[in-house]
C-alpha cells in the first residue's frame, strides 16, 4: 500500500463529512494539527447531532447530503454499515472521493461497484483503518526488509476486545456527548469492526492474501441489549502470504484485551505490542543456542520508531493511540484514480466478510397492545425504544384508547374485542388488562391468529390456562406468559450456581397500600397469591424443577383477600423451599443454602454469601446497564424468532402447573382466619 510523505507535499482539500455519530469525534481528535485538510460542511440525517457536532467543531451544517458533496471536495463517510454503499455511491457519481468507514461495503460485489465508478470518474474510494499508514508499519517493514528475523515462517495475529457486552458501554459517550451505538456495533459484528486493523497490517508487509481456512461462530447470543440481527463475535483465520508465509488471526469479542501480533522467523521473533497505537512498542528476540538446544533469548530487545511528524490522537480512555485522519490526509494527496491502493483495500474488505460469516436476523414483529394501564405504558416505551412497531391499541373505553394512543404514537384504536383485525403475517400481542380478564381476551387474539404474551397470571383457573396453551398450540402460535425475571441474563447464572440446593428461601412482598391497590385488593383477581406468590413459585420452578408438594404453612386473609403467606414446596430434586409473599414489606431475594441474590425481578443482580475471612462477601453478576430501566425487552426478544412456540426458561408445562399450584393454594387459604 503506497503512503504519502506529509512534509513533502502540503496539498489542501476541502472535506466534508458525513456521519456525526459517536466516531466521527476519533476522527476530529487531530484535525487541528492537519491545516492541509480544510473541513467545509457536515452532514446528519439526525437534525440534533448534526448540531451538537456542528457548534463543537464549528463546522458548517450541510441541508443534504447533495448540498454537502456539492461543497467539497472529498467526503469522509461515516456513516453505519449498512449505509455506506449508498452513500459513497452518490459522492463518486458527482466525481468525489470518499474515505469510508469499514467495511467498505456489506457486499464484495458493491465493493467492485464502487471502484469501478471511481476509476471512470477518475476518483477515489479509500477505506479505513488507517493503520498500515502509520510510523510503527513503516519500522517494522524496514526491518523486516533488513532480514532482522531472517526467513518468516509463521504470523500469529490476536484482535481481542474483552467481554465488552458486560461492560458498562452505556456510559462511553464521545467528546460532544454522543453514545457509542451499541446495538448497530453488537448486530455488525466485532470481526467486521476490527478484523481489518490486523489485515491492513499483514498486507503491508507480505503482500497479497489468500485465505485457506475460516471458523466463525456466535457464542454469545444474548449480548445484554436486544438484536435483531446476530453476528459472530468469535472468528478464527487462516491466511496464506507469497513465500510460505502463514497467518493465523483471532478476532472476538470474549477473551480479554490483546491486540498483538508476533512474527515467528528463522533468527528470532518481532513482537508489536498493540496496533491500536501508532507508536505501540516493538520487540524482537533472538534465538541463542545453549547446549545445542535453540530458544529464545530471555532478553528483549525495544526498536525505536522514528517520528514521521504526524500528529497521534489519544482517547480519553487510554484504548488507543492513533491518528484517524492519516488515511483521509493519504487520500487528499491523490492526484488520480489509484487503483492499486483500492484494489489492496478491496482484498482486506472480501476478507473480513469472509471471517464475519453469515448473521441470523431476527424478524421485528409488528405489536398491538391490550390494556391502558401503567403495565401496558411500560411495555410500550420498551417496545418502541427496541426498534418494534407498534399497530394498534385496545381500550373498552374510547378516551382512553385515543389517549393511550397518541402518547405513542399508534395509529389504531379499537373499543371492542371484534374491532381487532386478523393478525396479517407475524403480529403479537400484549395483555395487560385486568386478570379476571385475561382468559376471554387471549382466546380471541389466538384465534384472530396473533401470538400473545399475557400478564402474570394468565388465568385464575387450570382449565382455563390449560385450554389457552392446547389452542396456542393447534394453531402453531406462541403464548407466553409475562414473568419477564426469568428471561434476563443473570437467570441463567443464578441458576447455575443452584443446582446441587439442597434448601431455599424465596421472597417476594411489596408495600401496597389498600387505597392504591384496586386490582391487588379486588377478591375476584386474586389477591397476593396470583399478584405475588406467582414469581418466587415461578422462580423456584425454574431453578429447582417441578413441584411434588406444595403446603401452605400460614396466611393473612384482609379485606377479603390473602395479603400475605407461606409456603413449603418440595420440588423432585429434593430441594424444600420456604416461600413468601405479602403486600406489607419490601423484600426480594433469594437464599440458596448459604448463598444470597438480590433482588430476583432486576436485570442487575447481586449475590451476597458467607465467606471464611469475611462475615459477608458482596459480588455483583452483572454490571448496572440501561436495562435496569427496560425490563421487558429480554422477553421481548425471546419472542421475536420464527413463528413457532418456543422452549424457554418459563415453558407452557411450567405454566401449566403453576395454574394448578396457585389454584391449590386459594382452596387451602380458605382455612385460615384473618390474623390482622
Amino acid at each position: 500500500m503506497p503512503t504519502v510523505n506529509k512534509i513533502n507535499v502540503t496539498k489542501t482539500k476541502r472535506i466534508g463529512i458525513v456521519g456525526c455519530g459517536y466516531v466521527s469525534a476519533f476522527y476530529m481528535a487531530t484535525a487541528s494539527k492537519h491545516p492541509e485538510l480544510d473541513f467545509v460542511a457536515a452532514y446528519d440525517i439526525d437534525s440534533q447531532r448534526l448540531r451538537r457536532f456542528s457548534e463543537h467543531y464549528g463546522i458548517a451544517q450541510a441541508g443534504s447530503l447533495d448540498e454537502l458533496v456539492d461543497s467539497c471536495e472529498l467526503v469522509v463517510n461515516l456513516t453505519t454499515p449498512e449505509s455506506h454503499f449508498d452513500v459513497s455511491k452518490r459522492c463518486l457519481d458527482k466525481k468525489t472521493s470518499v474515505y469510508s468507514e469499514k467495511p467498505i461495503t456489506l457486499k464484495n460485489e458493491q465493493t467492485e461497484t464502487l471502484i469501478k465508478l471511481a476509476q471512470e470518474n477518475n476518483v477515489n474510494i479509500f477505506g479505513a483503518p488507517c493503520v498500515h499508514l502509520s510510523s510503527m508499519a513503516e519500522t517494522v517493514l524496514h526491518h523486516l526488509k533488513n532480514d532482522l528475523i531472517g526467513d518468516i515462517y509463521a504470523v500469529y495475529a490476536e484482535m481481542d476486545n474483552d467481554l465488552v457486552h458486560l461492560k458498562q458501554h452505556e456510559k462511553w459517550a464521545n467528546d460532544f456527548g454522543i453514545h457509542w451505538p451499541a446495538k448497530n456495533e453488537f448486530e455488525s459484528g466485532a470481526t467486521l469492526e476490527h478484523a481489518a486493523y490486523t489485515l491492513c497490517l499483514l498486507q503491508k508487509w507480505f503482500g497479497p492474501a489468500s485465505m485457506k481456512a475460516v471458523h466463525n461462530t456466535i457464542t454469545i447470543p444474548n449480548k445484554i441489549i436486544p438484536l435483531h440481527r446476530k453476528t459472530a463475535d468469535v472468528s478464527f483465520a487462516l491466511i496464506e502470504y507469497p513465500d510460505n508465509i502463514v497467518a493465523r488471526l483471532t478476532c472476538s469479542i470474549v477473551a480479554p484485551r490483546n491486540h498483538e501480533i508476533k512474527i515467528y522467523g528463522e533468527k528470532g521473533v518481532l513482537t508489536i505490542e498493540d496496533i491500536w497505537f501508532f507508536d505501540s512498542p516493538l520487540y524482537w528476540q533472538k534465538y541463542i543456542t545453549p547446549r545445542t538446544k535453540p530458544r529464545l533469548s530471555p532478553i528483549k530487545q525495544k526498536l525505536k520508531i522514528k517520528n514521521d511528524g504526524f500528529p497521534l490522537g489519544e482517547n480519553k480512555d487510554g484504548s488507543a493511540r492513533m491518528d484517524f485522519l492519516r488515511g483521509v490526509y493519504d487520500l487528499s494527496q491523490q492526484t488520480d484514480s489509484n487503483m492499486e491502493t483500492m484494489r489492496s483495500m478491496a482484498e482486506i474488505n472480501k476478507i473480513v466478510l469472509a471471517m464475519n460469516g453469515p448473521s441470523e436476523s431476527l424478524t421485528q414483529r409488528p405489536w398491538i397492545v391490550v390494556g391502558t394501564g401503567h403495565m401496558a405504558e411500560r411495555m410500550c416505551r420498551s417496545l418502541k425504544r427496541n426498534g418494534y412497531r407498534l399497530d394498534g391499541v385496545y381500550s373498552s373505553k374510547p378516551g382512553r384508547a385515543h389517549e393511550f394512543s397518541r402518547k405513542f404514537d399508534i395509529l389504531d384504536c379499537y373499543t371492542t374485542l371484534p374491532d381487532i383485525p386478523e393478525a396479517q403475517g407475524n403480529k403479537a400481542a400484549y395483555v395487560a388488562s385486568l386478570n379476571s380478564q385475561h382468559y376471554e381476551q387471549v382466546k380471541a387474539l389466538l384465534e384472530k391468529g396473533y401470538h400473545v404474551l399475557c400478564e402474570k397470571p394468565l388465568t385464575l383457573d387450570p382449565k382455563a390456562t390449560a385450554t389457552l396453551f392446547d389452542l396456542a398450540s393447534s394453531r402453531n402460535l406462541i403464548l407466553q406468559e409475562n414473568l419477564w425475571s426469568l428471561f434476563v441474563p443473570a437467570a441463567s447464572t443464578i441458576k447455575k450456581a443452584s443446582t446441587n440446593a439442597k434448601s431455599a428461601e424465596l421472597n417476594f412482598c411489596s408495600i401496597i397500600p389498600y387505597e392504591d391497590g384496586k386490582r391487588q385488593w379486588n377478591p375476584s383477581e386474586g389477591g397476593c397469591i396470583y399478584d405475588l406468590a406467582i414469581y418466587p413459585i415461578a422462580w423456584s420452578i425454574y431453578l429447582f424443577g417441578d413441584i411434588v408438594k406444595v403446603n401452605l404453612s400460614d396466611a393473612i386473609i384482609e379485606h377479603g383477600v390473602v395479603s400475605e403467606l407461606t409456603v413449603i414446596t418440595e420440588h423432585q430434586i429434593g430441594t424444600k423451599c420456604t416461600i413468601k409473599a405479602g403486600f406489607h414489606s419490601n423484600e426480594h431475594d433469594i437464599k440458596v443454602d448459604n448463598e444470597y441474590f438480590f433482588p430476583i425481578y432486576a436485570p442487575e443482580y447481586r449475590t451476597t454469601f458467607k465467606s471464611p475471612f469475611f462475615r459477608k462477601v458482596k459480588k455483583k453478576l452483572r454490571p448496572p446497564d440501561f436495562r435496569a430501566v427496560d425490563p421487558y425487552a429480554h422477553i421481548v426478544d425471546s419472542l421475536n424468532g420464527e413463528a413457532t412456540p418456543i422452549d424457554c426458561a418459563y415453558p407452557s408445562s411450567a405454566s401449566k402447573q403453576i395454574s394448578n399450584l396457585l389454584f391449590e393454594l386459594t382452596e387451602q387459604s380458605r382455612r385460615f382466619i384473618n390474623k390482622a
